[in-house]
């Protein structure tokens, strides 16, 4: 019998706290997708990944917001990440940041990969879920575009902006509507999403420029 990919359900604590500050309520979607508010606000257990896709694409579709992924991905720091945050704050360069990262994520998140590509004086941060679960991936891929984006401001500082993505297809036109990505050239991708930042910043202190 294969494994369904597994998340911890402390992932599901920023998405609640977003939609129910502006007046949503989940509690119906929560228990349609069987998944405990007590394991949500403890920050304890684990869920299958399809329940957390399915809640993100769901709770899009019910407020009538294609780019909620993207929309609550703007409010996200390393903070928002509780402990995992706080051991990448405490990394001396962004590679270091990322690095650490990419542990946790890979911990934390069944089949999720993250990786460098460099090219000259350019880099590419990259994010991909290998879980098989590619179509119910639209509001997730927002969010892990929008945390790759705060990763690197925490060298870059808050207001930086990316000049180029790569994106599925069903993410992309949809960022024109995120004022911070909506300048930036894309290109389309089948291997999840990167953001492409100058490879100067790699080696740039984490927290100062913040």
């Amino acid at each position: 019998m294969k494994t369904l990919p597994l998340t911890e359900a402390a992932m599901f604590g920023p998405f609640v706290r977003y939609i129910e500050t502006r007046g949503g309520t989940i509690a119906r979607l929560l228990d349609d997708l069987n998944v405990s508010r007590e394991m949500i606000d403890r920050g304890q257990g684990k869920v299958t990944k399809l329940q957390f896709y399915r809640f993100l694409n769901t709770s899009g579709t019910r407020t009538g917001q294609p780019a909620l992924g993207y929309q609550i991905g703007e409010h996200f720091g390393m903070g928002f990440m509780g402990p995992v945050g706080a051991s990448v704050l405490r990394a001396a360069t962004l590679k270091d940041a990322i690095d650490t990262f990419t542990v946790h994520l890979e911990q934390w998140l069944d089949g999720n990969q993250l990786w460098l590509e460099t090219d000259e004086d350019q880099a590419w941060l990259c994010n991909a879920a290998h879980d098989g679960l590619h179509e119910h991936q639209q509001m997730s891929d927002q969010c892990a575009l929008m945390t790759l984006v705060a990763l690197i401001r925490e060298a870059a500082g808050p207001d930086w902006t990316p000049e180029a993505l790569r994106l599925p297809l069903h993410a992309s036109l949809i960022h024109e509507e995120i004022p911070c990505l909506s300048g930036a050239s894309v290109i389309t991708s089948d291997l999840g999403v990167a953001v492409r930042f100058p490879a100067e910043f790699l080696s740039s202190p984490v927290g100062e420029a913040s």
